[in-house]
């Protein structure tokens, strides 16, 4: 007979509770998902195909085609945020670093620079705790190829890349274990801050470079296209496999206004098509939608004969702009992959793993329940919660017989009245 560890009872213990609360809130974390894993078999197969590609890409092996991402869509409670967690923790076994950002009014999906600093301050960096950016700097050697390969391809193929960057990068290398403040703030500056143009030239002209670098101002929005491509290719150079970005909750593309949501499919289209003017970057995305967006927005808006118009008629606007958007109500109509209902079998087999995480997180042995009825209406976080409530309420009181009902949540697509911000467009 085999005993029991006290403190490796008490750990699993633990960790059995943590994925317990966050299944009955509704938040997803690393122990829910490693503990129920997903039934989306073949969604996961693309996924794994991506980041073989993305991976290819880090490695500075071309591919025969651009970054791609994959658009998701299921209605609310449907497991869409229990899948993006699964698929991170894949991402970071494999290496990736990976971010995710919820968009809202605090990031909106037309802001690429707000959607950018997001994504650098959420990045988890495999095994590392700190800063993302600073692990990712961290692990640069720059006597290794491939820190001569990123040089090589900002020479080259990567010469669009904002020459602040470009010199930045070559300061770091020249005062790393050095000026330490000053190192800061080109970290900073890779991931969204400020750096004054003037300081920048100083630097320059004091270390003999300033000729070889043309030290410009551009807007914001323009910077952090070319951070993009400029930071991805750093974890590269660190020794990562590549950046993972999931974009959740993109259905609230439908609160802005029409030339909001027209600079949104613009946005849409190049996260998951790979960015227009690199598609080679180490960059794949997942993103997220509500499955009635195409038939509230799209079609009940008349979204795709208006925003074309309206694109069109634009003073400052551009045909570049107008094929993007256009591209990204194409994709959210007609390449969704949209998350079915779970099948009995399925329910079968989460019922179970969740009957076990209760009764290890609790200590206790749990009758069955009923929760509520079986239909295709219903949605997997209906049937979790029904579950797990009516196996608290037996622990409380095991002579109590729970009853569930359950009601669909409507997400509001309606229009919000907000000003079309014209000068943050990067078009």
């Amino acid at each position: 007979m085999t005993l029991l560890d006290p403190g490796d009872v008490q750990r699993r213990t633990v960790t059995a509770l943590r994925a317990l609360e966050a299944l009955r809130a509704g938040v997803p974390n690393r122990e829910s998902v490693l503990h129920l894993g997903t039934m989306q078999a073949q969604l996961v197969d693309k996924y794994l195909a991506n980041l073989e590609l993305t991976a290819r890409r880090a490695n500075w092996e071309p591919t025969d085609r651009a970054s791609a991402g994959l658009l998701i869509s299921g209605g609310f409670g449907s497991g869409k945020s229990h899948l993006l967690e699964y698929l991170a923790q894949r991402a970071l076994q494999q290496n990736f670093v990976v971010s995710r950002v919820v968009i809202s009014k605090e990031t909106p999906l037309y802001n690429l620079a707000a959607v950018y600093r997001a994504a650098i301050n959420d990045a988890r960096v495999p095994g590392r705790p700190g800063s993302a950016i600073t692990e990712i700097a961290t692990g640069l050697q720059t006597d290794s190829l491939r820190f001569a390969q990123l040089y090589r391809w900002l020479a080259t193929d990567g010469s669009f890349v904002d020459h602040r960057l470009t010199s930045t990068l070559r300061m770091f290398e020249q005062f790393a274990g050095g000026d330490e403040e000053f190192v800061d703030k080109i970290l900073q500056f890779w991931a969204g801050d400020q750096f004054a143009v003037a300081e920048i030239r100083r630097r320059l002209r004091e270390a003999g470079w300033l000729s070889e670098y043309n030290i410009r101002s551009t807007r914001e929005d323009v910077l952090c296209r070319d951070r993009l491509s400029f930071v991805s290719r750093l974890i590269g150079a660190a020794g990562y496999s590549g950046w993972v970005i999931l974009l959740d909750e993109v259905e609230l593309i439908g609160r802005y206004s029409l030339l909001q949501r027209g600079r949104a499919y613009a946005e849409l289209a190049q996260w998951l098509q790979g960015a227009s003017h690199d598609p080679q970057a180490p960059v794949t995305t997942v993103l997220t939608t509500v499955d009635d967006f195409e038939s509230e927005v799209l079609v009940a808006r008349n979204d795709l004969e208006k925003i074309p118009v309206r694109l069109a008629a634009m003073a400052q606007g551009s045909p570049q702009l107008l094929e993007l958007a256009k591209r990204g109500m194409e994709l959210l109509r007609d390449h969704q992959i949209r998350l079915d209902p779970p099948t009995n079998e399925e329910l079968d087999v989460t019922y179970r793993a969740i009957k076990a995480l209760h009764g290890e997180a609790l200590q206790w042995d749990p009758p069955d329940v009923h929760g509520i009825e079986r239909l295709p209406s219903n949605r997997m976080r209906q049937y979790v919660r029904s579950w797990i409530n009516e196996w608290d309420l037996i622990y409380l009181d095991p002579s109590y017989t729970p009853f569930t009902l359950s009601t669909d949540v409507k997400v509001d697509l309606r229009e919000s009245i907000q000003a079309e911000d014209e000068p943050t467009s990067p078009w």
